[in-house]
Formats: structure tokens, sequence, C-alpha cells
């Protein structure tokens, strides 16, 4: 999935599955890192960004395989990015019919509804499964 921009499009579909190939590590928009609900990516780029040369370095030094960078970034922010993409399709879902926007706001209520937007937990119950 992909949401169009004034410029270009943003990956939203969430990370891909396997973020290091032979001696190359993706991070930011190549690699999915962005937050699906809000389109979001330049905080999780640095992040992840920060990851991988600190992972690149600590290969060079013998310390670590480059493939730990994917452990380590899913570490990171792999819950948060997952429960982005979550949101995002749930909201998908929802507003495809406006019968079901009215239950789930009501449903949601004002808080439940601010963290939807800021890609916070919106549930009472914790994360979704």
């Amino acid at each position: 999935a992909r949401l169009r921009s004034a410029e270009k499009w943003i990956p939203v579909g969430g990370a891909l599955p396997d973020t290091v190939r032979g001696n190359a590590m993706l991070a930011g928009d190549a690699a999915g890192h962005v937050m699906a609900c809000n389109g979001g990516g330049i905080p999780t780029a640095v992040v992840c960004g920060r990851i991988a040369g600190e992972t690149a370095a600590a290969h060079v030094r013998g310390r670590c395989p480059l493939g730990a960078y994917d452990r380590r970034w899913r570490e990171a922010l792999g819950t948060e990015l997952q429960r982005a993409l979550t949101t995002r399709r749930i909201f998908d879902v929802i507003s495809a019919w406006e019968p079901a926007q009215e239950v789930a706001m009501v449903l949601t209520g004002v808080q439940g509804m601010r963290n939807l937007m800021t890609c916070r937990p919106w549930y009472r119950a914790g994360p979704l499964a």
C-alpha cells in the first residue's frame, strides 16, 4: 500500500520482511520504516539509520553479523510500526462505510480518536494480536 503525497508515494504497507541482503541494509522508506497510520517516516529513518551504522561498524570489527541489523531495528521500533500498520488497516476498513465510521467514533471516544491520529494504542486491552 502507498499513500499519494503532494510530490511522491509514501510506502505505508509495513516494513519489509528482510532488510539485509548480502552487504546491503535498507532503512527509512526503502525498508518500509514508515508509520502507516500517518505516513511519518523521518524519526523512524533516523533511528533505523543509526542502528544500521552501529551494526555496520560492529560488523567490520567482527563483533556481529550484518544480519543483526534486522533484529536490532525490530527490537527498537517493530512494535510501534506494527501497531501503526494495524491501525491503518482497521481505519481502511472502517472508513469504507460511513455508518461504521460513526459507530467506531462513538466506541473509540475522544481520547481514542486522538490516540488513533497519533499512532498510539487506542484500545484498552493492549496490542492487537
